[in-house]
């Protein structure tokens, strides 16, 4: 049997593991190891995000429902330990060779965007620094000029920064040329734009296929077979062969969800997903974005203005002057950060 060690952040430490009558720190190394072995590791926190544990450690069930701050998956797992009484300095961090950090699916550091316009140069993106890892549901959200669109075009790698790392999944994607960011759009990122951008005069399943036809190892009949799948999950069964113009606003966005998903992205980006959309159709939009995140382990990423679109992710970036100013999972925090700004200027 095994279990897997969760370590935590310091500052939202509530529990504990024990090891005998000892309280070990929240430093924990977070790790897959047989449950008769002892805890091995300090090392500090690093990444985010939400998950659950549930195991056995030397006798002693442990729950926790915490912030993971660092994963490592080890094979051939080499017992050592440490003394739970000393805190071990960040270079005397105990770990084995045969570990290597689970990596956060995108992690952007100190990135800038400068448009130059000729005599005036617009800093769209100012230091921006952001880790989002394999399964969230983030939502960007901030004033118009704020660089949400920067961001997002960034992150789907239809822009290149102007300086700064951005890797997706591992790979430095700052330095690739344009071809080489398409072949990376193809095959993990699935676009939903706020106009659905289809083509007119092509069938709702033939829209759907079209990203296929840039995978030529993928056969016509294999093309058809995953379009007219994805048309069925997204309540399109009946509509195969209807064109834009025979559909309702609603249904064209099902089919732009469709398309972005027929290369079985990890990713979707959304850009103002329901913006043309009535109430009801959005919502309905948007309980498909929360079904394929919680079915289907899709990263959802989404620029919106709308505050109940928002509200339906676990995590909110707030933008400002090209920077994030919050990064939180309370929305009421967000939207208090959103509107900080507006302050009531003095009678002069």
């Amino acid at each position: 049997m095994w279990v897997l060690l969760v370590a935590w952040r310091p500052s939202l430490v509530s529990r504990f593991f024990h090891r005998g009558n000892t309280e070990v720190p929240s430093f924990v190394y977070s790790t897959t190891l047989p449950v008769n072995q002892n805890i091995h590791a300090i090392v500090e926190p690093i990444s985010r995000r939400d998950t659950s544990f549930i195991g056995n450690l030397n006798g002693n069930g442990v729950q926790s429902h915490q912030r993971v701050c660092y994963v490592k998956a080890c094979s051939n797992f080499e017992e050592f330990s440490f003394d739970v009484s000393t805190e071990v300095p960040r270079s005397e961090h105990i770990i084995p060779d045969n570990c290597a950090p689970l990596m956060s699916l995108i992690e952007i550091n100190n990135v800038r965007k400068v448009y130059d316009l000729g005599e005036v140069q617009v800093e769209a993106l100012r230091g921006t620094s952001v880790t989002i890892d394999k399964g969230e549901y983030v939502a960007l959200i901030g004033p118009s000029g704020s660089g949400k669109s920067t961001l997002m075009n960034t992150l789907g790698c239809l822009d290149r920064p102007t300086s700064g790392s951005y890797l997706l999944d591992g790979q430095e994607i700052a330095t690739m040329s344009r071809d080489e960011r398409a072949r990376i759009r193809n095959r993990q990122i699935g676009f939903v734009f706020q106009n659905f951008n289809l083509l007119a005069r092509t069938s709702a399943i033939e829209n759907v296929e079209l990203p296929l036809m840039y995978t030529p190892e993928v056969s016509a009949r294999e093309r058809r077979r995953r379009a007219k799948e994805l048309l069925e999950r997204v309540g399109l069964g009946d509509r195969l062969g209807h064109h834009p113009g025979q559909l309702s606003g609603g249904q064209q966005q099902r089919v732009a969800i469709a398309r972005s998903l027929v290369n079985s992205p990890s990713i979707l980006m959304a850009d103002e997903p329901t913006g043309n959309l009535d109430s009801k159709t959005s919502r309905e939009v948007i309980q498909l974005f929360r079904e394929l995140n919680q079915n289907d382990n899709i990263t959802v990423i989404l620029v919106t203005h709308d505050q109940d679109v928002a509200r339906c992710a676990n995590r909110t970036l707030v933008l400002r002057d090209g920077q994030i100013v919050c990064d939180t999972t309370e929305f009421d925090q967000a939207l208090q950060s959103l509107h900080s700004d507006e302050e009531v200027q003095p009678d002069s």
